[in-house]
């Protein structure tokens, strides 16, 4: 059984949207300090690196994240490549579909549930992009009727980074979709992973009314 990690490090420094709470951590007891133990703190957003967002993080009548099936965070997924497409389609989802077999996007996910897009547009995640791929609405509503119950993306958010109405959030998990909601995971690294079916393994953070929680993700071969 080969594991991928597909996570971010949690590391201070490590870029989280533009004036969110950055991460840290200290430690705050130390062995080499007489202490008996090592003891750190953490002090955090909650959407930082690998995260997940609630639908509470878009509508304030949604349901946090500690009160979403977990079910969905794991079990069998795929892994498309739309790299080098700006603005994703339902074109571009249906091209890399057809790549994995003779499969329509919607016969793919309605078998395999759990989609991750693998864009390769945040180049060094030391630093916070300016711009990175987005989804159409036309995509994000294919998304959803064709229906997948979770969406990993490689890039820091599922809307623009200027966005203020985040139409794509609201479409799979706000006020605005079109059936019972695609949960999301962002910030996913697929640098290292080949298009094709793996299980996933992606719980978040159990934060009681959270509007979202970092998760530590994995991709497993089959």
């Amino acid at each position: 059984m080969k594991i991928h990690d597909i996570s971010m490090p949690l590391v201070n420094g490590m870029p989280v949207w533009p004036g969110d709470q950055a991460y840290a951590f200290k430690q705050n007891w130390s062995q080499s300090n007489g202490d008996s133990v090592n003891v750190g703190e953490i002090r955090s957003s909650v959407h930082v690196g690998t995260h997940a967002d609630s639908p509470r993080h878009v509508d304030s009548d949604g349901l946090t994240i500690d009160k979403l099936d977990l079910a969905i965070f794991v079990g069998p997924a795929v892994v498309l490549d739309v790299t080098g497409v700006a603005l994703i389609e339902p074109s571009h989802l249906e091209t890399a579909a057809g790549k994995l077999g003779s499969h329509t996007f919607a016969s793919l996910i309605g078998e395999v549930p759990r989609l991750l897009l693998r864009t390769m547009s945040w180049p060094d995640r030391s630093i916070f992009p300016e711009t990175f791929a987005t989804l159409a609405e036309s995509a994000a509503a294919l998304i959803v009727n064709s229906a997948a119950r979770l969406l990993c993306v490689d890039v820091p958010s599922i809307d623009t980074r200027d966005s203020k109405t985040l139409p794509i959030h609201h479409t799979l998990i706000g006020r605005d979709r079109v059936s019972a909601g695609v949960q999301i995971v962002e910030a996913v690294v697929l640098d290292h992973i080949r298009p094709g079916f793996y299980d996933l393994i992606a719980l978040p953070l159990n934060v009681v009314g959270g509007v979202g929680a970092p998760v530590r993700a994995v991709l497993i071969e089959r």
